[in-house]
This record gives structure tokens, C-alpha cells and sequence, in this order.
């Protein structure tokens, strides 16, 4: 894919992915029932350890693991969705950014485009080129922009 396009396609991507992310309703995602889903759904549906253990295929030491496991953080993907199955339920599973994605990348492009013009600027005051601020603030908001507008180049280890 040629580099021109890259940058569009993921403005795109990124505006749409920033308004599904306004529709889920943060609090839903964000806090999870302190004993965890599986047990907090269980208890409600009022099914036992040992039911669900049946439903599972499982030993009730293992539906007992697997809450624990969930409390704690430890449960893998591939058992969370097999609980919430035999819970007749549908695993949700998404990522949300803590600020819209738009943002975050422009925050980025911003640092790396400080780091990158202060690396010229040292290279020019050595050679007693110095330039003002307003033309370093200028010449950082343009590579910035140029670094969204290309989408590449933002994540490499620097800032």
C-alpha cells in the first residue's frame, strides 16, 4: 500500500473506532463485579459451583479455580468465553482507549517531533545556527502533522 494512503485510511479507522467507543457504556466495561463475572452471574441465575461444573464438563474445584482465577486476572480468554457459554451468556472483550484515539496519536507525533527537531536544533546551535522558537514551534506542528498525515514512524522507542 503506498505510503500516501496509509495515513487517511487510518484517520478514518481511528474516527470510527472513537464513536463506537462513545457508545459503550464506560462504567459496564470498566468495572467488573468484585468476585468477578462468572460467580456474580451464577449467584444471580442461581445456579451452584456444582452445577456449572456439570454444565462445563468440569470439576467444582475447577469452577471454583476459574473464579478466582477471573478475580484475580488470571483467567485465560479461551476459559472466560467457555464460562460464558455454559452461563448462556455472550463474551464481551474490547480495549478502550482512555482518550479518543485521534488525540493520543497526535499527542504522540507531537513528542517525537520535539524529540526529533530539538536533535536538529543541537546540531545547528553547534554550528551557530541557531533558529527562534517560533520557527522550532513551527517546524515541530508541521512535522507532527506530516508524521499523522504518513501513520508511520510514531512508535518506534524514543519519547
Amino acid at each position: 500500500m503506498p505510503m500516501s494512503t496509509l495515513g487517511p485510511q487510518q484517520e478514518l479507522q481511528r474516527r470510527q473506532l472513537d464513536r463506537m467507543f462513545e457508545t459503550i457504556p464506560r462504567d459496564l466495561l470498566l468495572h467488573r463485579p468484585s468476585r468477578g463475572w462468572i460467580r456474580e452471574l451464577r449467584e444471580a441465575m442461581g445456579m451452584s459451583a456444582a452445577q456449572l461444573a456439570r454444565r462445563l464438563g468440569v470439576s467444582r474445584a475447577t469452577v471454583t479455580q476459574m473464579e478466582r482465577d477471573e478475580k484475580t486476572g488470571a483467567i485465560t480468554l479461551k476459559r472466560l468465553e467457555r464460562a460464558a457459554e455454559a452461563l448462556e451468556c455472550t463474551l464481551g472483550y474490547v480495549l478502550v482507549p482512555k482518550r479518543p484515539l485521534g488525540d493520543l496519536v497526535r499527542e504522540r507525533a507531537q513528542a517525537v517531533a520535539s524529540q526529533l527537531i530539538g536533535q536538529v536544533d543541537q546540531a545547528m546551535a553547534l554550528e551557530a545556527q541557531d533558529t527562534s522558537a517560533d520557527e522550532r514551534a513551527r517546524a515541530i506542528g508541521n512535522l507532527a502533522a506530516d508524521l499523522v498525515r504518513r501513520g508511520r514512524g510514531l512508535w518506534r522507542d524514543q519519547t
